[in-house]
């Protein structure tokens, strides 16, 4: 019953703040609430393929976006990443799905991680859900388009 609640009033939330910030992810395109805005990616983090995160005061949720160069076939790709990964298509895009826990700053979290292919690289979306903010991510990611 609370995670019913959460996520309804997520959609509220989400529906209540404007989807006004294009988010762009190598060529592909996401819509978030317009209070994300682009948070310090250091030299380090740009390194590893880093290349925007975005951060909100009105929510738990923030988001990193890589991209990386297409070396591989998607399958050996994403199987580098996780063992458990759910291949799956948005909005006419390619993609994998997993979950895992990843450590920011000394902490533990989970997070919701998104691969897509484009003709020349990769880019993976990882969702940081530090809360019940799951609601949130899936309708960024489900506004993708390329």
């Amino acid at each position: 019953m609370r995670r019913i609640f959460a996520a309804i009033l997520a959609v509220m939330l989400i529906a209540g703040s404007a989807f006004a910030l294009d988010v762009k992810a190598g060529n592909f395109t996401l819509k978030a609430p317009d209070s994300f805005v682009n948070g310090e990616v250091k030299d380090e983090e740009r390194a590893e393929g880093l290349t925007a995160y975005y951060k909100s005061d009105d929510t738990l949720l923030d988001f990193d976006i890589y991209q990386l160069p297409k070396e591989e076939p998607f399958e050996e790709f994403v199987k580098s990443y996780s063992s458990r990964v759910t291949e799956t298509e948005i909005n006419g895009v390619k993609a994998a799905v997993y979950r895992s826990t990843d450590e920011s700053e000394g902490q533990e979290y989970n997070t919701l991680n998104y691969i897509l292919e484009d003709e020349k690289e990769y880019v993976i979306i990882v969702f940081w859900l530090d809360g019940d903010v799951e609601a949130e991510a899936e309708a960024i990611i489900n506004s993708l388009s390329k």
